[in-house]
Parts: C-alpha cells; structure tokens; sequence
C-alpha cells in the first residue's frame, strides 16, 4: 500500500511540474533552459508510468455468504456422474414421488412484500387576493405627471459697496440730536451703522429700550428735519436712502466720532461710530479696519508707533503711513496738556483728539501704553497686535474694549481666554468683533472700502 502511495505522488507531482515548465515554454518559446528541464521532466515521467504496473495488488477474498440467500444461489455445474450412481438416483427420486412426502421448509421463510402506501397530496391554497386579481377588469394605467425642477446655485454676486460718509454722518447727527431733544438723559447711544444699499440702519445699546411712545416721538422728529425713517426692532431705526439724497453727499464729519468699519455680510456694511474717548484693539490681518479709518480721520492729529515698520506691510495707504520714533512721548504730553486745560482753564477750548496707533505693543513699552487707555485720557488709542501672540495685559483690555478679529492663515487667533464666553472663533477669512465685554458681537468677512472719488 505504501508503494502505491508513494508511486501515484511521485507521477503527480512529476505531472504537475511538467505542466507548469510547459507553460512557461509556451511564454517564453526561445529559452533554451526551460526547454532543457521540460524535456527531463517528460522522460522521468516516461520511466515512472511502468512503475505503475508493478505495483502490488490485494488478492480478493471471496464475501461470506449469508444463510438466507444460499438457496436462491444457482448450484453449481453437475459434476461427471458415474451411469450406476445416475440409476441409483432416479431410483430415489421415483421412490420419493411415489410415497409424496412433502418438501422440506425453507431455512428461512421469506417475509411477505410490503404494501406501498402513498400519502395523499394536500390541496393547493389559494391565495383570495391573487383570485381576485385574476377576475379583476384590466385598467388603463397612465404615467403619474411628473415636474422637473432644477435648482441652481446663485454665485457669489459682485455687491456695490456704498461709502458715502457725508451720508452717513449726516444720518448719525440727525438721530443724536433728535434724541437729545425728545427724549431726557440716558441717552441711547449708537452702536453699529449698517449701511445697505437701499437703506441705513441705526443699532442702538439694548440697555435703554424705549417704549413706544418715545419711538413715535423719534420718528416724528425725524420727519419734521425731511427724514423718513421706521422702528424695525425695539433698538433698530431704519432710514430709506432716498430720504437722505437731497442732503449733500459730503459734508464735514464730526471730530468726535472715530468711524471704523467691521464686517461684511452680504450686501451689509458694519460700521462702528466710536467716541473720541474710546479706544479700540485689532487684532490678526488689519489692513482693512486701518484703511476704513484712516480714510475718515483724514484731518486728525496722527501719530505713529512702529519701531519694527510693520505697516508696510499691510495695504498701499497704510504702507506710505511714517512712524514717528517718540511717538509714544507726544501722545502722553498731549493727554497731560488735555488734563490740565479740562481741569484748570474756566473756558475749554476745542479740542480735537490725535489718534496714536500703537504696533505690537510689547512688554517693555507697556508702562508708556497703559496711561494712554484711561477712558477720558484725550487721546485715542488703536492696538494693533498684527501676527505677534498678544502679551498679557491685553488680556483685561479684550473683555472692555471694542475688539476687531480677522482671522488669516499665517496670523495666529487670539487665545481662549482673551475671548469672551459665547465669542466663537473665526475662521480664515472670517472677521469676529465684539464690544461691551462680548453682549454685542457680529461675524461675516472683511468688507471691501472704496476710495473717496469713487463713491461720489
């Protein structure tokens, strides 16, 4: 058995070698090794296949057989039988018909053939709904109407940015004085100016709501000055554009309100109109809120503290900007000659606050910064950070401060910490500003500022 074995793997696998070099001969016709093995493969299956006639064989045994089928074996072929024996036996068979004894019972007897019961198929089930369907009247089926609707995404539209800043300052000087003569202190003061290109809206501080009566009172003193103007919101005054093109399209702007522009969000411009007494802190890519201001404040004192020339960086207006180097000691004589002719003199002068721009301030000029951001100092102040991580006293300034957050890949975004709680985080290209502490915030993009002749 072990021969046997071991013969019909050695043609196996002799077999399936030859098979494989005869593949590769057919892949590659011309190698005269592949050639070589093929044919030895071939011989030493030659030589093996008379191996397999040599193996050895199981001489077969006959199978028992059973008691019960012996009799339905044929007998075998009568042997030669001598004639007297052949007389003897046809005697005997004679004798035994004569005296008929009956045969002898089988060994086994042969159990009755059993019955084949077929069981009876079950009926089909039918199924009601199927029935029905088959009787029902065949119906005339029409294709549903379809409508084809095809949506296309509006692309980015080129939006006209109005800048008219006669306008708009002509709108904020009316509303003041309008509200300074019908209504008694507090007085609402001006958030935000939205400038759109139909109308301009007025954002008022939510910490005095006015009633409707006083809103009325608004609206009426508006009228009487040629104004048209609604209550949109409970702190928003909305003016139609038309109503404000029979004034002139420049007037002088007032030296008391520094305008900075913050977002853009859609065809909406943010203006903000901030005090000569407030000061405000920029952060990451600056170059729009500068031009904004700089375009507006084009008659105010300037001074300039960029010792590293930073600004020459940013946009064409503000890189032709020059830095004065004791800037810093020009601001704090001014402020000390503001104290003393607000506390000393009997009659106050006209004064027209500078506006100091201070670049990255760092640690060692802080001492020098710090009294410049008093709220009544006489000088207003700009922080711009730029791509510089802030330092840390800037810290207390983001939580007090009107804050301007434009967010850019190479400048890193202010800390967590330097954000107010429900603040969120721009992204690149994104601008965030807040003020009061982060009650009030907006978000949308830089927006785009127009020179002077191109608005008028």
């Amino acid at each position: 058995m072990t021969i046997q074995r071991a013969l019909a793997f050695a043609s196996t696998t002799v077999a399936g070698t030859l098979l494989c070099s005869g593949g590769l001969l057919l892949l590659h016709p011309g190698d005269p090794g592949l050639i070589a093995i093929t044919v030895q493969l071939l011989l030493l299956l030659v030589m093996i296949s008379p191996l397999w006639l040599l193996r050895p064989r199981l001489a077969a045994s006959p199978l028992p057989t059973p008691p019960w089928g012996r009799q339905r074996r044929t007998a075998p072929p009568a042997a030669k039988v001598h004639p007297v024996a052949r007389w003897m036996l046809m005697r005997l068979r004679f004798r035994a018909a004569l005296i008929d004894t009956p045969p002898a019972p089988p060994a086994r007897p042969t159990p009755p053939p059993k019955r084949r019961v077929v069981a009876k198929a079950a009926p089909p089930r039918v199924n009601p709904r199927r029935l029905r369907m088959l009787f029902r009247r065949p119906a005339l089926t029409l294709p549903l109407p379809t409508l084809d609707i095809e949506f296309v995404a509006p692309g980015r539209r080129t939006v006209h940015q109005v800048n008219e800043p006669g306008m708009q300052a002509h709108l904020l000087q009316c509303a003041e004085s309008v509200l300074r003569a019908t209504l008694e202190p507090p007085w609402p003061t001006v958030l935000a100016l939205h400038d759109q290109p139909r109308q301009l809206t007025l954002q008022f501080a939510t910490a005095a709501l006015l009633t409707t009566a006083q809103q009325r009172a608004v609206v009426d003193g508006l009228r009487q000055q040629g104004v048209l103007a609604t209550w949109s919101d409970v702190a928003s005054l909305t003016v139609r554009r038309e109503a404000l093109q029979r004034e002139p399209s420049k007037v002088l702007l007032d030296s008391n309100t520094l305008w900075v522009p913050v977002v853009a969000q859609r065809q909406t411009t943010t203006w903000w109109p901030l005090p000569r007494h407030e000061h405000l802190l920029l952060a990451g890519h600056s170059a729009t809120p500068l031009a904004g201001i700089l375009q507006r404040a084009s008659e105010t004192p300037l001074l300039i503290h960029d010792p590293d020339g930073r600004l020459r960086d940013q946009a064409d207006q503000i890189g032709r900007l020059v830095a004065q180097q004791d800037a810093l000691n020009q601001a704090r004589r001014l402020q000390l000659q503001y104290r003393f002719t607000h506390e000393r003199a009997t009659v106050r002068p006209d004064w027209r606050p500078p506006l100091c721009l201070v670049v990255a301030p760092t640690e060692p000029i802080w001492p020098e910064v710090q009294p410049l951001l008093a709220p009544e100092s006489g000088v207003q102040v700009v922080l711009i950070l730029g791509d510089l991580p802030p330092i840390a006293p800037l810290r207390a300034l983001c939580y007090r401060l009107p804050v301007i957050e434009i967010a850019q890949t190479l400048t890193p975004p202010l800390p967590e910490t330097f954000r107010p709680a429900g603040v969120p985080a721009p992204r690149p290209g994104q601008v965030v500003a807040w003020m009061r502490g982060g009650s009030v915030w907006w978000r949308g993009r830089a927006p785009e500022i127009q020179d002077e002749g191109e608005s008028l």
